[in-house]
């Protein structure tokens, strides 16, 4: 998941928030006799940028096009997790027990002051 939140960065940038700074740094470098497929900074260096749409407060959301080593493209977000939530339900990739889990989280986090990211 954080690699994945790190793809949706605008790492190209010099003032990269500090939320998107701590996830993109928490991805580790590539160690001697780690697998090609590790999550490593290595990895995520290997994906292109091609557009990045930043944070949008109206859409609660930020979005980021790349194209994936392999040449595919790939399109990430992160942002509200009632709103990436959402996007997953109407691509008919979240049924209501997913909801449900995801919600409660969601709340319980909160209940502790704790804010979420999807």
């Amino acid at each position: 998941l954080a690699f994945v939140s790190a793809l949706a960065a605008n790492r190209a940038s010099s003032d990269m928030d500090a939320i998107d700074k701590v996830i993109v740094e928490s991805i580790p470098q590539r160690k001697e006799g780690d697998s090609e497929d590790c999550w490593t900074h290595e990895k995520l260096d290997s994906y292109v940028m091609e557009h990045y749409a930043p944070f949008n407060p109206t859409v609660k959301r930020t979005e980021a096009s790349l194209t994936a080593p392999d040449g595919s493209p790939l399109r990430v977000t992160k942002g509200a997790p009632q709103i990436v939530l959402r996007m997953c339900v109407d691509a008919g990739n979240a049924d209501k027990a997913l909801v449900d889990r995801v919600e409660a989280k969601i709340q319980e986090y909160a209940d502790k002051g704790f804010r979420t990211l999807g």
